[in-house]
């Protein structure tokens, strides 16, 4: 529910329609933290914010939350373009597009750390965006996603996603590195995928977790704050009341100077955990997303 005092509006740039929740304690001149939360297939930011109950977690935790529109002109099925060459390089395509109605919004608005976060396709997508523009973002979430080089053609779209990327991870680490090793930032990941989602494998998140590991190792070139370990420092499980369990698996550098999670929902499927119903693929019974992101994200 929106009151009198908070608003959740559209806005035309040169890139395209992005719709902006701004939460009722924001002040114009203080500086906020931004989320962009990137639609999945089928969707749209009406039917992403229901779902993820993003602009709940905004509210409570005073942050602006960005949510671009992919047009149905531009994809028949409003899935953004991950798999496509044209589409996973800083400065081009969606990306740029992406980061333009971020730069739009700083027009406007005081804004301080920036995040990004997607579901499916718009997850794999927030992977590109954060990862060729690491000196802009400054935590990536991925849900049901695929790691970056998963796919470069439409044939290969759907064999990344039921079989996982063809590439091995380290090699894909090695590709995005290629890409942003000049920034020489390590940004903190987190990713959530359900045991059983049967339209992006699970395979795919293990792959991102070792890509990231690969990348940030990468870019600790003088090795001063030591090398993630290829295996989680810590794993908790947890349980939603009457609901699902659930794995975390904590990956970060000797000094915690840089973090990886990875959340492992028991017998999920292709969902975003925790959410509304009213929205589209969620999943009440696991734990929220949207706040253990936050969570994640606010570490420092």
């Amino acid at each position: 529910m929106i009151n009198a005092e908070e608003r959740f509006e559209e806005y035309e740039s040169k890139q395209g329609s992005y719709y902006l929740y701004v939460p009722p304690n924001n002040r114009p001149h203080e500086k906020s933290p931004l989320m962009v939360v990137l639609h999945g297939c089928t969707q749209n930011p009406f039917i992403i914010a229901t779902a993820t109950e993003m602009n709940d977690t905004a509210r409570q935790n005073n942050f602006l939350v960005l949510y671009p529109d992919q047009p149905r002109s531009e994809d028949s099925g409003k899935c953004w373009s991950w798999h496509d060459v044209d589409h996973q390089e800083r400065g081009k395509g969606e990306p740029h597009k992406i980061v333009s109605m971020i730069n739009h919004i700083k027009e406007k608005y005081e804004v301080s750390d920036i995040y990004i976060t997607g579901l499916s396709a718009g997850a794999a997508m927030a992977l590109i965006v954060g990862g060729v523009y690491p000196d802009l973002f400054s935590g990536i979430g991925v849900v049901g996603g695929l790691p970056y080089k998963a796919a470069e053609t439409k044939s290969e779209r759907a064999l990344a996603m039921i079989n996982g990327p063809q590439h091995d991870a380290e090699k894909m680490g090695e590709l995005l590195y290629e890409k942003t090793a000049v920034y020489d930032k390590r940004v903190p990941l987190i990713v959530f995928h359900g045991t059983y989602d049967r339209v992006v494998h699970p395979i795919n998140a293990n792959k991102l977790i070792k890509q990231w590991i690969t990348l940030c190792n990468l870019m600790n070139k003088n090795e001063k704050d030591g090398k993630i370990p290829s295996t989680p420092v810590r794993t908790h499980k947890g349980a939603v009341p009457l609901g699902k369990t659930y794995k975390i698996e904590e990956y970060e550098s000797p000094d915690k100077s840089i973090k990886i999670h990875y959340v492992s929902i028991n017998s999920m499927l292709h969902s975003w955990p925790g959410g509304s119903v009213k929205g589209t693929f969620t999943d009440p019974l696991a734990p929220s997303a949207s706040e253990m992101m936050w969570e994640f994200f606010k570490q420092k």
